[in-house]
């Protein structure tokens, strides 16, 4: 099983919807939070994503077609 970090970044349209929740329910992925900030206009959250090489691709095309922006968080998730 693979482990990526991954830094989403939502539009304000995207704010309410269950697009973590759906990575877990519909690509059988393991997510681990470990920074969010959310706001009515944007939102960001760092995850730890485990899962097969596969599904994670599944997944990460997912959100992008989602709309959501998916990146590297580089450096310690922790610390910022």
């Amino acid at each position: 099983m693979a482990i990526e970090r991954w830094h989403l970044t939502f539009p304000g349209h995207l704010i309410a919807e269950p697009v973590v929740s759906r990575l877990v329910s519909d690509h059988d992925l393991v997510i681990n939070l470990r920074r969010a900030d959310i706001d009515l206009e944007v939102g960001w959250i760092i995850l730890e994503v485990s899962g097969d090489d596969d599904r994670l691709a599944a997944g990460r095309a997912y959100l992008e077609e989602a709309g959501v922006t998916v990146a590297d968080p580089g450096g310690d998730v922790l610390l910022g």
